[in-house]
C-alpha cells in the first residue's frame, strides 16, 4: 500500500541522488528540478516522486531508463536529459494536494462484463485495491504484469520494455483469459504526459492533416473528455456520417498523438490494435482541474446503450477483436520537442518498419486532373445521363496539356461506369453512351504512349439502391442492433468490404488490367458489421481493403485513394483530397500539416482542389505550404449542364475555361518545385500570424506570407501574397 505521508524533502533528495544520470551512462548530471517546487515550505505530500533506491530497474540503454515501483505499481520513465515521466500525477508537479489515487496514480482501467452482461470498470493504481490486481516480475529487460480481475475470472498480461529512444507497452492477445467475464475496452497511462495550464507546450493529435491543443486557460478546451477514433467514427448514424463528410470533419487518420512540453516531450505511436482505437484528449476539469491529458483506449467489442421508451437498452457484441495492442513512446527534447520533430520521428518509424518504403522519383511534379465523364440527369419520366467528358474528349484533353509543356500528367476519371458518377456501388464496366470499352481503351493506349498515368474510379463502399446493383440482405453493412445502417430514405447504404471487395478487384484487373484503380472511400471509411451470422469487425474489414491493394500491387496496378487512412500508407502511389486543415473544434488552436509532412518526398498527394477554392492564389499558396500537387476538377462541356444533376463539387469546369490557367500555373509551379518532389519536409513553423516556412531536408527553405502585406525578418523579405524560396 502506498505511503500516505512522505515529505517534499524525499523527492528533493532523490531527485539530487540520482547522480547514476552520470555523462559516462549518457545522461546529464545536472537535474533541473525548478519545475517541480512550488516554494521553499516542507509540506505533506501522499504522491510524491519516491526514492529511486526503492524503485526496481526494468531495462536501461544511452537514451533512456525505465523503473518501476512495485508498491504503486507505478512505471518511471527518465529521459537523457534527466526529464522524469510517469503514470502518477505527483503533487510536486501538480502544486496542489492530488485526486484520489485511482485518478491519480491510475496505470490502466479495464472495462469488462460478468457473464450476465453487467458492465464494471477496474482501475489499476495501487498495491491496495482488490479488485483487479498485478503479479509483476522482470524478464528479459521487460517488466511483465500478469493483471487478474478475480470476481469475474478474467486475465490478461501487460508488458513495458524500452527499444531504441522510446519505451513501449504490449498486450499480447494470445495471453487474454475470459473464463467468465468479456473484456469490452483497455486504457493504459491516462496520465502520462499529464500537463499543466502553465505549461509552454501542446498536445499534438491526428485530426484532418494534424492539430494542436495549447495549454492554457483561454484556449476553449473546455472540460471535457474529447475521443477521436483513429480511421474514423463508426458509432454515428447514416446522416450524421454523411454531414461529417459535407462539414470536412475528418477524424483521426492516423494512429499517433504527441505531447510538447517546456523542455521535454513525446510521440505515441499505435503499432498494433489502431483500427479499434480511440484516442482521448482530456481537458482541464475532467476528472482533474487545470490538466491536459492524453492517452489511448483499446476497444475489444462493441457495446452500446440506447434509450426507448425511457427504458436503457445495452448491446455487447460477443466477438472479441483477436489482435495484440501495442503503442510506442518516442521521448523528443532540445529542437526535436515540437510537431516537426514528431512528424520525423513518425515517419522514421513507419520507414523503420516498411510502411513507407518507395521514395517520389525525381522529375517533374504530376498535374493531377480528375475528369468527370457522365453523371445521372433527372428528366420528367426517367433519368438519362448527362455526358460531360467522353472518351474521345478526355483523350482531347490529355493532348493538349502534353502539346503544351506538360510532361506528368496523372489524369482519373470519374463517373465512367455505366450510369455515371452517382452510380453507387460503381459499375465496372465503361458506359456506351461515353465511348464504351473500345473507347476507353483507345484513350488508355494514348495516355500509355504519352506517359500519362490514367486511373479510374471504383466506389465498392458506398451504395444508392436508386442507382446501382447490389445484394443489401447479403452485404450491407448492420449496426450494433442488427439493423442496416442506412439512411433515413432507406435508400443509401455501406457495404462489407469482406464480402465485396475481391469480386469488383476481380472484375476491374480483368477488364481494365493497364488501368490505375483509384479507391473511394477505401481511404476514408471501416465500418465494422455486426450481423448477428457473421461479425465482421472494424480490422477485420481493414484486413479486406488490404487483401485488395495487396493484389493491385502485384499485378502492378497504379493504386490511389481518397482522404488517406494509414492503413493505406504500404500501397498507394497517390493520395487525393488529403485534408489540409483540421475539422476545426472548438478546442483546437491550430491546424498543422503533420500528415502531409510525414509522407512527402514518399507519396504524392493533392489537397484542396484549385477550381473548387474560393481564392484561387491563396490556394496555390496553400499548395506551396503543403507540398500538394496541383489539382483539378475539369469538364470538356459547359459546367452549367450539371445544374440538373445532383453533381456539386464544382461550379466552375469547363476545359476551354480552365486550360491556359492551369498550364501556366503548372509550370510556374514545376519549375520552382521540381527539386522538392522527393525530398521530405524537415520542419513548419509558423512565424506571425499569415506567415510560415517550411525547411525540406536539401537544405531549402520556402517562406509562405499569406497576408496583404509584406514580411521582413532580417535579410529575408516576403511580399504580400506570396513565397519565397531560399537557399542553393
Amino acid at each position: 500500500m502506498r505511503r500516505l505521508k512522505c515529505i517534499l524533502l524525499s523527492c528533493l533528495i532523490a531527485l539530487s541522488v540520482f547522480t547514476v544520470a552520470s555523462a559516462q551512462e549518457g545522461y546529464s548530471s545536472d537535474i533541473d528540478i525548478s519545475e517541480f517546487l512550488f516554494d521553499d515550505t516542507v509540506e505533506d505530500i501522499s504522491l510524491a516522486t519516491p526514492k529511486f533506491s526503492d524503485m526496481q530497474t526494468v531495462a536501461e540503454n544511452e537514451n533512456l531508463k525505465l523503473y518501476f515501483y512495485p508498491e504503486g505499481l507505478d512505471i518511471y520513465v527518465v529521459s537523457d536529459t534527466g526529464k522524469v515521466w510517469s503514470n502518477v500525477i505527483c503533487e510536486e508537479y501538480y502544486r496542489q494536494q492530488s485526486p484520489t489515487p485511482s485518478v491519480s496514480s491510475q496505470l490502466l482501467s479495464v472495462s469488462a462484463c460478468d457473464d450476465e452482461g453487467n458492465v464494471k470498470e477496474y482501475v489499476l493504481y495501487d498495491g491496495g485495491n482488490s479488485d483487479i490486481t498485478a503479479d509483476c516480475k522482470i524478464e528479459n529487460e521487460q517488466l511483465l504484469m500478469d493483471i487478474n480481475i478475480e470476481e469475474i475470472k478474467l486475465s490478461f498480461k501487460l508488458i513495458f520494455g524500452i527499444d531504441g529512444d522510446g519505451f513501449y507497452y504490449h498486450v499480447p492477445d494470445k495471453e487474454i483469459n475470459e473464463a467468465g467475464g468479456k473484456l469490452i475496452s483497455l486504457s493504459i497511462l491516462q496520465n502520462f504526459g499529464a500537463s499543466r495550464n502553465d505549461e509552454n507546450g501542446y498536445i499534438f493529435y491526428p485530426d484532418g492533416s494534424g492539430s494542436l491543443v495549447r495549454f492554457g486557460k483561454s484556449n476553449n478546451a473546455g472540460s471535457a473528455l474529447n475521443q477521436l477514433s483513429v480511421y474514423g467514427n463508426s458509432d454515428v448514424t447514416y446522416a450524421q456520417l454523411e454531414r461529417n463528410r459535407d462539414d470536412n470533419i475528418y477524424g483521426a487518420l492516423l494512429p499517433v498523438y504527441g505531447v510538447a512540453q517546456t523542455k521535454d516531450g513525446f510521440l505515441a505511436v499505435i503499432a498494433d490494435g489502431s483500427a479499434d482505437a480511440k484516442i482521448n484528449l482530456a481537458m482541464p476539469g475532467y476528472q482533474i482541474p487545470d490538466l491536459y491529458r492524453a492517452y489511448i483506449t483499446y476497444n475489444y467489442r462493441s457495446y452500446s446503450t440506447t434509450e426507448f421508451n425511457k427504458a436503457s437498452i445495452s448491446s455487447l457484441v460477443d466477438e472479441r477483436t483477436k489482435v495484440d495492442r501495442k503503442c510506442y513512446f518516442y521521448l523528443l527534447s532540445a529542437d526535436k520537442n515540437n510537431y516537426s520533430g514528431m512528424a520525423n520521428r513518425y515517419r522514421k518509424h513507419l520507414t523503420d518498419n516498411g510502411i513507407l518504403v518507395d521514395k517520389n522519383p525525381e522529375g517533374d511534379i504530376p498535374l493531377s486532373l480528375n475528369l468527370l465523364c457522365g453523371v445521372q440527369k433527372n428528366g420528367i419520366f426517367r433519368t438519362t445521363l448527362q455526358k460531360m467528358t467522353t472518351f474521345e474528349q478526355a483523350k482531347k484533353i490529355a493532348e493538349w496539356f502534353t502539346d503544351n509543356g506538360v510532361k506528368n500528367t496523372d489524369i482519373t476519371l470519374s463517373g465512367w461506369s455505366k450510369g455515371g458518377w452517382d452510380t453507387l456501388p460503381t459499375a465496372v464496366k465503361a458506359d456506351g453512351a461515353l465511348g464504351g470499352s473500345s473507347g476507353l481503351k483507345s484513350l488508355q493506349k494514348y495516355c500509355e504512349n504519352n506517359n500519362i498515368n490514367l486511373s479510374l474510379e471504383v466506389d465498392a463502399i458506398l451504395a444508392d439502391s436508386n442507382t446501382g446493383s447490389f445484394n443489401a440482405r447479403n452485404n450491407a453493412v448492420r449496426n450494433y442492433f442488427g439493423d442496416f445502417f442506412v439512411n433515413k430514405t432507406g435508400e443509401k447504404y455501406i457495404l462489407n468490404a469482406v464480402r465485396v471487395m475481391d469480386n469488383v478487384y476481380t472484375k476491374f484487373s480483368k477488364n481494365y488490367p493497364k488501368a490505375g484503380l483509384s479507391l473511394l472511400t477505401v481511404g476514408e471509411l471501416a465500418f465494422p458489421d455486426y450481423n448477428n451470422k457473421d461479425v465482421c469487425t472494424t480490422q477485420e474489414i481493414i484486413d479486406a481493403y488490404v487483401s485488395v491493394m495487396k493484389r493491385a500491387k502485384k499485378d502492378n496496378i497504379v493504386l490511389s485513394a481518397d482522404t488517406g487512412n494509414a492503413y493505406i500508407l504500404p500501397y498507394a502511389d497517390f493520395i487525393h483530397s488529403l485534408p489540409q486543415t483540421d475539422s476545426g473544434y472548438t478546442f483546437s488552436s491550430e491546424s498543422v500539416p503533420f500528415y502531409q509532412m510525414v509522407i512527402h518526398g514518399y507519396i504524392p498527394y493533392t489537397g484542396t482542389v484549385g477550381n473548387t477554392h474560393y481564392d484561387y492564389d491563396r490556394c496555390i499558396l496553400e499548395w506551396i505550404e503543403t507540398g500538394s500537387i496541383p489539382s483539378f476538377i475539369l469538364t470538356y462541356e459547359e459546367t452549367g449542364k450539371l445544374l440538373e444533376t445532383g453533381y456539386d463539387k464544382v461550379f466552375t469546369s469547363e476545359f476551354s475555361v480552365w486550360n491556359e490557367k492551369i498550364a501556366d500555373t503548372y509550370k510556374k509551379y514545376n519549375a520552382d518545385f521540381a527539386d522538392f518532389s522527393d525530398e521530405t519536409i524537415v520542419s513548419h513553423e509558423k512565424l506571425r500570424e499569415g506567415v510560415v516556412k517550411v525547411v525540406y531536408s536539401n537544405g531549402k527553405s520556402v517562406y509562405v506570407n499569406y497576408n496583404e502585406q509584406s514580411f521582413e525578418s532580417g535579410k529575408i523579405k516576403v511580399e504580400g501574397k506570396a513565397y519565397l524560396i531560399v537557399g542553393e
